[in-house]
């Protein structure tokens, strides 16, 4: 009887201990074997976070840059303007319903460095499940008057990948040092 009632009781706590998990909607890290994949040019991108479900799209919510800067900026990816960005995902075997993408440029905080102007919305092509745009300059980069700004590698752009599926959307958040300007000084 004893035995019985002390199996019970591990069971119990066990539905208990994996109901209370926190795998459920709370943005966490990638690491290792995750669902979504971040590369430049074959260079994993680390400095990501996902969210499983977005209720509605928060714009000016910069949480997961923050958590990301805080967490990882020595370890921050170097990424050459012209390079292709890779965000594949492992667990969708059909297409999204919609995407968007907006990029920001950061200060060393996570926070946006000019607030108030226009997300920039770079284009995206979806093949296969994976994600792919070209790093572009971002025009805002232009609107600092300090010069270490135009240093190699002194831009903090953060990208925020939204995918809807059904009626489930999901947010990819990452962050990449770039240039203002291309090496060759023209714009693209």
């Amino acid at each position: 009887m004893t035995r019985i009632m002390l199996l019970a009781l591990g069971i119990t706590l066990l539905i208990i201990i994996t109901a209370c998990g926190d795998d459920n909607n709370s943005a966490k890290a990638v690491a290792g074997s995750s669902p979504i994949e971040v590369k430049a040019n074959n260079q994993d991108i680390n400095t990501v976070m996902i969210s499983k479900t977005v209720e509605k799209p928060d714009y000016g919510n910069m949480d997961s840059f923050q958590s990301i800067l805080k967490n990882n900026a020595a370890n921050l990816p170097y990424v050459k303007l012209g390079e292709t960005i890779q965000v594949k995902f492992h667990d969708q075997t059909t297409g999204q319903d919609s995407y968007e993408l907006i990029d920001y440029v950061l200060t060393e905080e996570g926070k946006m460095k000019y607030v108030g102007s226009e997300p920039i919305r770079p284009k995206m092509e979806f093949d296969n499940g994976t994600a792919s745009f070209v790093l572009k300059e971002n025009m805002l980069a232009y609107a600092s008057s300090d010069s270490k700004d135009y240093k190699p590698g002194a831009v903090l752009r953060g990208f925020r990948l939204l995918c809807k599926w059904n009626n489930d959307t999901q947010e990819v958040a990452f962050v990449i040092r770039t240039d203002a300007i291309p090496e060759d000084g023209q714009t693209q």
